[in-house]
């Protein structure tokens, strides 16, 4: 295990939220559910804020890959199990083999192929009731509240990129977030519209730091345990 598994593993273990989530996704023993998303993502990110760790966790999205049961009846089946075993958690349920349909995008051959498919690197991340990570990007940009479009987004559709970084107001709720504004790596994306794009992103980056609400609601930041010594 290396050390920037190690490190988010310390985080997340120590959450009440996801050991609950996990202790849930255990129960079902028919597919190998896997949590992402904005409750992953988010609870790394208050910590690296000393944030409370309840502060802005979104929907339980959980992922899952079988690519015989494409039916959305089947995801629901699933989803009304979760309910019932833990009716605190907002579930979301949704099986990778089907979503390639819903993002326009060629099938996914698995977990690690959908999740590589994923806006940003940060949110390219699953880990499953076992407590085994999956990062198609690694975990470097999320443990350094680095935000940045994964390759696959650069390649193929950046401006869902842009719009989710405005939409999302990640920089107002997160102030100590950077922006990666080099896009163009191996990219076959026109160079003048990442510019602009680059140019764009910077600029709202920048407004958001004006109108963070760590500037205005400095109560958000609490004496965070620190489990170990990164």
């Amino acid at each position: 295990m290396d050390l920037a598994n190690q490190k988010v593993l310390e985080i997340i273990r120590h959450s009440n939220r996801i050991t609950s989530i996990i202790q849930t996704i255990k129960l079902i023993d028919s597919e190998n559910l896997m949590l992402t998303g904005g409750s992953l993502r988010n609870v790394v990110w208050n910590y690296l804020h000393f944030f409370r760790e309840e502060y802005e966790l979104e929907d339980c999205d959980i992922i899952f890959y079988n690519s015989n049961c494409l039916s959305k009846a089947y995801e629901e089946s699933i989803k009304g199990k979760l309910e019932y075993l833990n009716p605190d958690i907002n579930w979301s349920v949704k099986n990778q083999a089907r979503m390639h349909i819903r993002n326009g995008h060629s099938p996914y051959n698995g977990v690690f192929d959908a999740l590589s498919a994923f806006p940003e690197t940060c949110s390219a991340i699953a880990v499953d009731k076992n407590w085994n990570i999956v990062s198609p990007y690694g975990l470097d940009d999320l443990l350094n509240l680095i935000v940045k479009p994964t390759q696959f987004c650069i390649d193929n559709e950046i401006e869902v990129y842009k719009r989710r970084v405005k939409q999302k107001n990640w920089f107002v709720k997160w102030a100590d977030l950077k922006l990666e504004r080099n896009t163009a790596h191996n990219s076959t994306y026109p160079k003048v519209a990442v510019q602009l794009l680059n140019q764009d992103l910077y600029f709202y980056q920048s407004l958001c730091l004006v109108n963070s609400e760590l500037l205005r609601n400095r109560n958000l930041r609490v004496a965070a345990k620190r489990y170990t010594s990164f």
